[in-house]
């Protein structure tokens, strides 16, 4: 009897992956859109959107914000905040509006190196019950500029569960979504099959506004692979069955003067040995390549 309930078990938990394999949800990275297997769970994304550094700290109100405020200011004083290894140094604080902003910035002062002319600000900022901290480089040519940017992002950021969709204009960063215009940003994410790690979907999303830095369009301008298009951006996909089954699609549009450059790598991976085993064999490779392909869509 027991052996007949596992095998029923086996059997339906066979069933049920086979079955999710063919459902598929939307998600939100950066400002795309895109169709994954329900079956795959999002377990990274990250990048940059408007501001050098943004995360979201955990729960929490505006009196939870200003301790982690306060502890950094702390840190800070006593030398005991670093980042990649450098000592960061205590500038200044303030409080504007309900944000929490303290400026900071590395001690080079061993390599006879002065620092003060460039810094970092972190602002600390509480919405609807999550605390965010959003940081910007700063110079003295264009502080005022950039600490309006870092206040607008503060401003505009509400929390966000991984596969919400948002209304409106903006951007789907980790946890969050900034509600303002395009101006520039590149987001990535990794979805996995549970318990699989080595069957997967990447992708990484880039966004340059008219009249900014040109985009690294080598891979999607190239002569290797198939003309493909994605999103209304063409570019180069291939697909490799030799030691593992791999597809990659790279895709985008340089910035000018006119138009926002936009860019998209996607990629389909199985490692697994063997790879395209039952249930994600190659004919179910392809289908979810075709939906990731055929779904991909930029919010404007």
């Amino acid at each position: 009897m027991l052996l007949q309930r596992l095998a029923w078990l086996i059997l339906l938990l066979g069933a049920t992956i086979t079955a999710n394999a063919d459902e598929f949800k939307t998600y939100c990275i950066g400002r795309l859109l895109i169709d994954i297997p329900v079956s795959f769970e999002l377990v990274n994304q990250s990048g940059w959107a408007y501001v050098s550094e943004f995360e979201r700290l955990g729960p929490g109100g505006h009196e939870e914000a200003e301790r982690i405020w306060r502890e950094r200011i702390e840190a800070l004083q006593d030398r005991a905040f670093t980042v990649s290894g450098t000592t960061q140094v205590y500038r200044a604080s303030e409080i504007v509006g309900g944000i929490f902003i303290v400026s900071r910035h590395g001690d080079f002062s061993v390599l006879g190196i002065e620092s003060g002319d460039v810094w970092f600000e972190d602002a600390f900022f509480s919405s609807q019950g999550v605390v965010f901290r959003a940081a910007i480089v700063m110079d003295e040519t264009d502080a005022d500029t950039q600490r309006q940017k870092l206040l607008r992002v503060a401003n505009s950021t509400r929390p966000r569960e991984p596969d919400e969709i948002p209304r409106g204009e903006g951007s789907c960063v980790a946890g969050a979504f900034i509600a303002l215009p395009p101006e520039g940003e590149v987001q990535g994410a990794t979805f996995r099959l549970p318990n699989e790690d080595p069957i997967g979907v990447e992708m990484t999303f880039g966004l340059r506004k008219p009249g900014g830095r040109r985009l690294d369009l080598e891979a999607a301008e190239s002569n290797l692979g198939s003309g493909i298009t994605i999103a209304g951006l063409p570019g180069r996909y291939g697909k490799d069955y030799g030691r593992e089954i791999f597809y990659m699609a790279s895709v985008g549009q340089q910035t000018t003067d006119q138009q926002f450059g936009l860019s998209l790598d996607v990629r389909y991976f199985d490692r697994r040995r063997p790879f395209g085993a039952e249930p994600f064999t190659r004919k179910k490779a392809d289908q979810i390549w075709d939906r990731l392909v055929d779904s991909a869509r930029i919010r404007r």
